[in-house]
């Protein structure tokens, strides 16, 4: 294995080329996660008042179905 120090100048060269390249990519990368996150998924905040409404509709239904059943049974 060869030191740091020992390699030549074109080899250094070509490392620094590789680093921009990665550095590139990433920040490619980067910008279309952000574009993702900004465009296409919804925050909490504005999540919150859907998730209300759908546990309130299910709640009901589930209590209607439950009291149904309690006065069938206790009918008999």
């Amino acid at each position: 294995m060869t030191r740091l120090d020992d390699r030549s100048q074109g080899e250094n060269t070509v490392d620094i080329i590789l680093v921009q390249k990665d550095i590139e990519y990433i920040k490619l990368q980067l910008k279309e996660i952000n574009g993702k996150l900004d465009n296409e998924y919804v925050t909490r905040n504005e999540f919150a008042p859907i998730q209300k409404l759908v546990y309130g509709g299910v709640s009901i239904t589930l209590v209607a179905v439950v009291t149904a059943l309690l006065a069938l049974v206790i009918a008999k």
